[in-house]
């Protein structure tokens, strides 16, 4: 143990001699142990009542952590930390700002470490993350943290950096090839203490992005000597969030074989290639190629794709009825499939508008569009063409039937006018449904507000009915919207309990029924809710309110829509305040949320996530 006293005015001579004395004797008692008690790899020596850890975080950029472990009563006042290895300078030094420390250099190599108000704090302490840089070899480096009191060293404790830096790869840089491949180019340093001539490449497990797999240097690479290299990279590490490999020099003798230095880890990000703009003869070629269309009879439904189209390209379809003179139209991504409504037996001419861009959404040519049409005719079952009529007034009215082809329409009308079926029996097929219509129901005072969302899909809907009934009543129409419009207000609600549903009908005259939702009337002046659960907004953003009729603990578990659990939680509200719930990272959709108080009842009621 290396102590070192000197007088000073601010500390008594009888502490001071009993200082020396303990560690005097702590160091006769550790030179009595026997040889495999004293620790020899990280700690050389250690101070009463105080202790220094180090924890490695980056091995290839000799980077680490130094943690304090301090006992009551050590009087210490402040902590050096001196690099003792000749050369070895610190590179990059992080400690936390609020923890009360700060430092300043007495030489590169040596920091001074006190508090800013009180003495070192009691138990564990990550005092500072720094790097070290310089002339690294094989041989570790050390650090020496040095204990003390106003200024004087009191004893310290010597730790090894063990940063074996045998092999560098710096000075990065990716190009991307035209073949599809990039280049990884990158210097590689000789660290170790003789010339090696070879570096091996080693991939991970299950990782094969590298072609090359090993170097021969010539001439030798002698110490501290550096080679410019590349490697060639396959496309699948194009994006790749993190690429790496094992580095291994040797130099290879005759006759015996490899005597290796060391391996090296190295991790790197993969190359962004843009390899969207192609020439102008090669766009044309894949538009021209045209598109894959597939039809669905039950579903009355095409499912279009373009053939050599990649997500470089946005593609404008419209699909126009030759018949009826109407279109339907959508957008894609690439050769990302989009569906629409057809009717069998009719003649269509379906068209895609395609503009390629580059990775950052830029056109990338001066005329950036070509478009590609082709004619189309579909003869499904039972169906009669020449009876479609798509701009016939149906009316809007629920009289179910069940056409030839096992397909359930709005009403006969819907059936022979808008898909052409030829002949049907009353009451619905219960076929799965052509589509899925979630609804909302929130009091605006003694209004009703109601909003509602499609599922995913490209379901296009003629118009929506807004219908609505009293508790033990027959449903009313209350309205007719466009399928274009996706709220309505009930002004007009009736005493008791209001209960609402949505029908859409698409354009073949398919119907498709919403969830049903409630609205209770208490008097002329109150809405109730969801007995006197109070939930806003709704829809939702980011937060979503939740207020108890009563003050007390509850638990509330939210699900979606298809029975996944959300999120589960206990909370002891006050009737007063609200309940504060962050929801900005659910995705866009319906919810149930259910409550059950500390009696067992339960509660439950829908919301509205909306972006």
């Amino acid at each position: 143990m290396n102590s070192t006293i000197k007088k000073n005015m601010g500390i008594s001579d009888l502490r001071m001699q009993l200082i020396w004395s303990f560690c005097c004797v702590f160091a006769a008692f550790a030179s009595s142990m026997p040889e495999e008690k004293i620790p020899s790899a990280m700690f050389l020596t250690t101070c009463p009542n105080a202790d220094a850890m180090l924890t490695e975080v980056n091995n290839s950029n000799c980077c680490y952590n130094l943690q304090l472990s301090l006992e009551p009563g050590n009087g210490y006042t402040a902590v050096e930390t001196e690099l003792i290895t000749p050369g070895i300078l610190y590179n990059a030094i992080q400690y936390d700002l609020s923890g009360g420390w700060y430092y300043y250099f007495a030489t590169p190599q040596r920091l001074i470490w006190e508090r800013a108000s009180g003495p070192l704090p009691i138990g564990n302490t990550a005092l500072f993350d720094f790097c070290i840089s310089g002339d690294v070899t094989t041989e570790a480096a050390k650090i020496v943290v040095s204990w003390m009191v106003n200024n004087i060293r009191i004893c310290t404790d010597t730790l090894e950096l063990p940063c074996s830096r045998c092999l560098e790869i710096e000075t990065e840089s990716l190009t991307c090839l035209a073949d599809s491949n990039s280049q990884y180019i990158f210097q590689f340093t000789n660290y170790s203490e003789f010339n090696v001539n070879s570096l091996r490449i080693t991939e991970p497990p299950g990782q094969d992005l590298i072609v090359e797999n090993a170097f021969s240097l010539l001439p030798l690479i002698a110490p501290g000597g550096s080679q410019t290299l590349s490697l060639t990279l396959r496309s699948g590490a194009e994006n790749q969030a993190s690429i790496c490999f094992d580095a291994t020099s040797s130099r290879h003798l005759e006759g015996v074989g490899n005597v290796e230095c060391c391996t090296v880890t190295h991790c790197f990000e993969g190359p962004e290639c843009d390899r969207c703009c192609t020439d102008f003869g090669q766009f044309e070629a894949d538009v021209e190629a045209g598109f894959n269309v597939v039809a669905d009879c039950e579903a009355d439904s095409l499912i279009v794709s373009g053939d050599k189209l990649s997500n470089c390209d946005v593609v404008q379809w419209r699909l126009l009825n030759l018949s009826a003179g109407t279109s339907i139209g959508g957008v894609s991504q690439g050769n990302i499939p989009i569906v629409f409504s057809f009717l069998g037996g009719t003649n269509y001419e379906l068209c895609m508008t395609v503009t390629r861009q580059d990775g950052n959404g830029m056109d990338c040519y001066p005329d950036p569009s070509l478009t590609y049409c082709d004619t189309l005719l579909f003869d499904c079952p039972c169906i009669d063409s020449s009876h479609i009529n798509w701009g016939f007034e149906c009316p809007a009215e629920i009289e179910l039937v069940c056409g030839c082809d096992s397909m359930t329409y709005l009403n006969d009308c819907a059936a022979l006018y808008w898909s052409g079926v030829e002949s049907w029996t009353p009451g619905e097929c219960h076929d799965p449904p052509a589509g899925t219509i979630s609804l909302n129901v929130t009091p605006e005072g003694t209004n009703a507000q109601l909003d509602w969302t499609t599922g995913q899909g490209n379901v296009s809907y003629r118009f929506f009915m807004v219908q609505r009934r009293l508790s033990g009543g027959m449903w009313m129409t209350l309205a007719v919207v466009t399928g274009l419009t996706f709220s309505f207000l009930d002004d007009n609600t009736g005493p008791g309990l209001n209960q609402y549903r949505i029908v859409g009908v698409t354009y073949p005259g398919k119907p498709v029924f919403s969830n049903l939702d409630d609205f209770l009337i208490t008097d002329t002046n109150e809405t109730a809710i969801k007995d006197n659960w109070r939930v806003w907004p709704n829809p939702a953003r980011d937060v979503l309110f939740l207020a108890a009729p009563a003050e007390g603990v509850y638990e509330i578990s939210v699900h979606s829509v298809s029975g996944s659990r959300i999120t589960q939680l206990s909370i002891n509200t006050d009737s007063e305040l609200p309940f504060r719930m962050e929801v900005n990272n659910w995705p866009t959709g319906v919810y149930w949320i259910d409550t059950i108080d500390k009696y067992g009842k339960k509660h439950g009621f829908k919301v509205i996530i909306f972006r």
